[in-house]
């Protein structure tokens, strides 16, 4: 058997020595116990530019792991001004309670509050006129995450509620997607998310972030009229 295979690695190395005009010194023979292999020395050597290239690649790396920490210390800082609109007994009524737990039961996971420009929204205001540019938005960020096929979006969800109309206009979202959550998804998303609200609402801005507990509900319900500024995905 050992002679066998030291005849197949001679024949291989006169084999590249007459296809590549190369001795078989400047190639890396493995034998795996079932198949040969020669691999050019000079290939799995990287040049200075591919060295360049990796070095730069793992330097952004590094710097994209460093902004998402930062940007994970800057959101639970955002989570502790939530948490100051959690109340309980008196100072909540039963109808905000029993829409706070319809949110929960619901299972939600990604919180968008959507900035509006007020320049660019100019007459009364209308609902229906936010909640079909919310939803313009929204065929674009289902396409981005679950393709063209247009079937799939009843996977996707939100309800949100539209605050201060008639100066710094912006909707609160809760939206349930397929994804899981991490640290770097919300990261990304947001990126995502910020470009696909520009294409629809010139200046507007975006906040994401998971969906941590049910302090981002009572966030969302804080207005007292928040019954009456009611917007949904398209069903």
């Amino acid at each position: 058997m050992l002679e066998d295979t030291y005849k197949r690695i001679l024949d291989l190395g006169k084999v590249i020595e007459k296809q590549y005009n190369s001795s078989a010194d400047d190639f890396k023979i493995i034998w795996d116990g079932q198949m040969l292999e020669a691999l050019s020395k000079k290939a799995l050597t990287p040049t200075d530019l591919e060295k360049k290239l990796k070095e730069i690649e793992n330097k952004r790396d590094e710097l994209k792991k460093q902004d998402i920490l930062l940007t994970k210390d800057y959101k639970e800082l955002k989570r502790q001004e939530h948490l100051k609109f959690v109340k309980t007994g008196k100072d909540i009524t039963a109808e905000r309670m029993e829409f706070i737990k319809m949110l929960s039961d619901n299972h939600f996971n990604l919180a968008v509050t959507l900035n509006f420009n007020p320049t660019n929204m100019t007459g009364d205001f209308n609902l229906q006129i936010v909640n079909n540019k919310v939803n313009e938005w929204w065929k674009l960020l289902c396409s981005y995450i679950l393709g063209r096929d247009a079937s799939k979006y009843k996977s996707m969800t939100y309800i949100g509620i539209v605050e201060h109309i008639y100066s710094n206009i912006h909707g609160h979202l809760a939206v349930k997607i397929p994804n899981i959550i991490t640290d770097e998804f919300i990261y990304d998303i947001e990126k995502v998310i910020q470009v696909l609200w520009k294409t629809v609402q010139i200046g507007g801005s975006v906040y994401v972030d998971r969906i941590y507990s049910n302090g981002w509900f009572y966030y969302m319900t804080k207005d007292s009229n928040f019954m009456k500024h009611l917007i949904y995905s398209p069903k």
